[in-house]
């Protein structure tokens, strides 16, 4: 998913003019606001996925249904996705994704420990779930 600042290069609008179009409902589609607290947060941790940014750049609607949105971003179907993967797909730094998973928007399957293999497992409907919630347009 790209962040912000590489929507505003693809599109060449300002922050403003799109987050102005994604409030009014006429901005690129799926969206998702991944900051720890939404509610509480003073700035959106917005990121865009691709297809859509491209999509609203070519002048139409997305087609995509949710599950084509999920299957782009988690191509398998395991029950586990690990922080790298999460991290890759946010476009999000290692520790912002462990802050998800220790506030519970992210549910540990198992912690993560040094070594080969190591890396935290994050439940995959937990993270299909938190994307869900986290949905802005």
């Amino acid at each position: 998913m790209l962040p912000m600042g590489g929507v505003k290069s693809v599109l060449n609008f300002t922050e403003r003019e799109i987050l102005t179009r994604l409030d009014a409902g006429t901005g690129p589609r799926w969206v998702f606001d991944i900051s720890l607290n939404p509610k509480q947060a003073r700035k959106r941790e917005l990121r865009f996925l691709a297809d859509g940014v491209a999509d609203f750049a070519a002048g139409h609607d997305s087609s995509l249904e949710w599950a084509d949105v999920f299957d782009l971003l988690i191509p398998h179907q395991n029950r586990v996705v690990t922080a790298p993967e999460v991290e890759h797909v946010l476009n999000s730094c290692d520790l912002h994704v462990q802050n998800l998973g220790q506030r519970g928007c992210l549910k540990v399957a198992r912690p993560g420990h040094r070594g080969p293999k190591g890396a935290t497992l994050f439940f995959r409907n937990s993270f299909q779930e938190f994307l869900q919630q986290r949905l802005v347009s």
